[in-house]
């Protein structure tokens, strides 16, 4: 409620933050609908009220499906990020920079995908907010990429 309340009460000082806090609204919101829907649809599980559909499954189709995805999975890029406490981290994630895509492993190691760049103000934000960061390290692949970049060539090790 507190942006609504900010944007009724014109605390933002530019359009562009109104704009901003109407983005978030926005994200929440649907974030909100998709959560409210998905309770409708437990509920009808749990009433049987939910018409299940008997299909034939072709085993290596659904095999094929599941190794493609992992392998998907396995090839894509990442920021992982070792702290004290993965609950708050994940919460600053969501809400603070709208990252949804994250796997937390173990606990404390939580892996963020396909954002790039934003790895120092991450760590930073983290520290701000007490959580302590560990380690911090990226796929291997990417550093390779890094390093290219920075010295025109060559490889990690």
């Amino acid at each position: 409620m507190g942006y609504i309340d900010a944007l009724k009460d014109e605390v933002a000082a530019s359009e562009i933050e109104k704009q901003e806090y109407l983005k978030i609204l926005y994200m929440k919101s649907n974030n909100l609908k998709h959560l409210v829907d998905e309770i409708f649809n437990m509920a009808k599980l749990d009433a049987n009220e939910f018409p299940l559909k008997e299909e034939e499954l072709d085993f290596s189709e659904v095999t094929r499906e599941v190794s493609l995805d992992t392998l998907r999975k396995a090839n894509r890029k990442y920021i992982e990020f070792q702290v004290n406490n993965d609950s708050k981290a994940t919460i600053l994630l969501e809400n603070q920079f709208q990252i949804f895509d994250y796997e937390v492993h173990d606990e404390g190691n939580i892996r963020i995908y396909s954002h790039f760049g934003q790895q120092g103000y991450t760590n930073r934000t983290f520290v701000l907010n007490d959580i302590e960061v560990l380690k911090m390290m990226m796929s291997e692949d990417r550093l390779e990429d890094y390093f290219t970049k920075l010295v025109g060539g060559g490889t990690i090790g």
